[in-house]
């Protein structure tokens, strides 16, 4: 039977090397999301979606209740889900340009 030193000994040896591990992964996670790397996602859920810019500014917000909000600096521009549903039905029925040569 292994002695409590021993034991001891193993343990901290393997609580060393989940933490290391646990390390690597956070670092593989931050390092994949900056270079370049993409994900997938079948559905996401959420009430607002913000796209931001470089510095962090809003770009366009979708929100829940169905607006879209284009952020401009000196006016935003606000499209209600009534108007964004005209514009989809426009969208579709336009006849689709073929791609360029």
């Amino acid at each position: 039977m292994p002695t409590l030193e021993s034991r001891i000994t193993h343990l901290e040896r393997q609580n060393r090397a989940l933490r290391a591990s646990a390390l690597l992964g956070a670092i593989a996670l931050v390092t994949c999301g900056g270079s370049g790397v993409t994900s997938s996602f079948q559905r996401v859920n959420t009430n607002s979606l913000v796209v931001v810019s470089g510095d962090d500014k809003p770009v366009i917000t979708l929100s829940a209740r169905g607006g879209i909000t284009f952020a401009d600096p000196t006016a935003p521009v606000v499209i209600d889900a009534a108007t964004a549903a005209k514009l989809v039905a426009l969208a579709k029925s336009a006849s689709p340009t073929p791609p360029p040569k």
